[in-house]
């Protein structure tokens, strides 16, 4: 499950008529606050391992406002001379002829600098969409091994108890051999990855009988829980536009080894595109994309269910079986928020999670990730993290992440 909140730019942008034509804005970026916060985002930037140069961004941002300067002093010109040739007055031939020509030059100086600037814009652009968002000050710095457990819940078995990492959240020993998942969807038939291969490949797979049974009872068993906290359930759209990925803090491309393009001969233009949705995270948070909000009506919360689809490779035999597949299903928290309320509605989507595990009796523990953990768009993020016998390893099972903050001002939600 994933949580979203985001603090969104003021535009007051609405989104309006068909949903088939209905258009979102190209986000934009606060460059001044690029500019006051260099030093900050260098230090965050560090803190994240990223390879972004925030001073160049700046540099070439500077040039923007500098060309836009001397464009928009041509214009200017121009429309004097046009402005003087409707009304010549008592101006000579000769001079009307004279204003005609640097009119003319003066149009093709200014179809040259438009194009020149709208470059750079594109230029800019490409690099600055990459800035991480802040980061909170509880969020630990460094990689994996940095991370630290959220508070003292998690359950007390079907975990060796000499496996020391993050104590106290260690369980207990079982009295008896335990089966990896594999040995026991072969005792149930329950799944079968092999007559998959043939349909569509290695990393598919079809959940059969008591399978299918399990996953439809997790679903409701976690939208239940979702319910009884005031959620409003949501059957989100599996495909989406590229430009709601990119404003969710992603930039796919061409050759993205993760995402799933689509095409189809009516898609002629490339942000009209669509891709298969990783998470429900995206078309949830695109949902309400060119909104206006009172702070009344907020929170906004939803619990979503979905198809995921992730074309990342997955070898090895600790990736078998049912761990990391191109396609499953996922129940997804989100929530509209204030960003002074985010921090507050974080926690209880950690509190909720924890119910849910509880509830199924598995062992897991809770961790605050590290700065090299968080990626570029996320403010904070909690994982939960299950001891998986089969792997001898923990292993992410749910992760909450909160997107407060002036980075993030994308989806024109205020």
């Amino acid at each position: 499950m994933n949580l979203f909140l985001r603090r969104f730019s003021t535009a007051k942008n609405s989104v309006t008529g068909n949903s088939s034509t209905a258009k979102i804005l190209k986000p934009q970026l606060n460059y001044s606050y690029y500019k006051e916060n260099a030093a900050a985002l260098e230090r965050i930037i560090a803190a994240r391992k990223m390879d972004v140069d925030i001073n160049l961004i700046n540099s070439k941002y500077q040039t923007i406002v500098e060309e836009s300067y001397n464009l928009d002093l041509l214009r200017k010109r121009r429309n004097q001379i046009a402005a003087l040739l409707s009304s010549p007055g008592n101006s000579t031939a000769e001079a009307l002829h004279d204003l005609k020509v640097e009119g003319k030059n003066l149009k093709i100086a200014v179809h040259a600098r438009e194009s020149q600037l709208a470059k750079l814009k594109e230029e800019v652009f490409s690099l600055a969409k990459n800035v991480p968002n802040d980061m909170h000050p509880s969020v630990p710095i460094g990689d994996y091994s940095k991370c630290k457990p959220h508070t003292n819940k998690g359950t007390t078995k079907f975990a060796p108890r000499n496996h020391t990492s993050f104590p106290p959240l260690i369980c207990d020993e079982v009295d008896y051999p335990a089966k990896d998942h594999m040995e026991l969807i072969k005792l149930h038939d329950l799944a079968d990855f092999e007559r998959a291969g043939k349909v569509s490949g290695t990393s598919f797979h079809y959940l059969k009988s008591a399978g299918c049974i399990l996953e439809l009872g997790l679903i409701r068993y976690a939208v239940d829980i979702c319910l009884k906290y005031g959620f409003t359930p949501v059957f989100a759209p599996d495909l989406i536009r590229l430009e709601i990925l990119a404003a969710c803090g992603f930039a796919p491309r061409s050759n993205d080894p993760q995402t799933y393009f689509v095409s189809h001969k009516n898609l002629q233009l490339e942000n009209e595109g669509l891709v298969l949705t990783a998470t429900s995270e995206f078309p949830l948070a695109g949902m309400y994309a060119g909104e206006v909000f009172n702070k009344t009506d907020l929170p906004k919360k939803m619990v979503g269910f979905g198809h995921c689809f992730r074309a990342e490779g997955a070898s090895g035999g600790l990736n078998r079986g049912l761990y990391r597949l191109h396609q499953f299903s996922k129940v997804e928290m989100f929530a509209l928020t204030t960003a002074e309320e985010s921090d507050k509605m974080l926690e209880e989507f950690f509190n909720i999670q924890v119910e849910i595990f509880q509830g199924l009796d598995i062992c897991f523990r809770g961790m605050n990730m590290s700065s090299e953990e968080l990626g570029t768009p996320a403010y904070k993020k909690y994982d939960i993290e299950a001891w998986m016998p089969g792997r001898e390893m923990w292993g992410e099972v749910q992760k909450l992440k909160n997107f407060h903050g002036p980075t993030t001002k994308m989806l024109f939600v205020s």
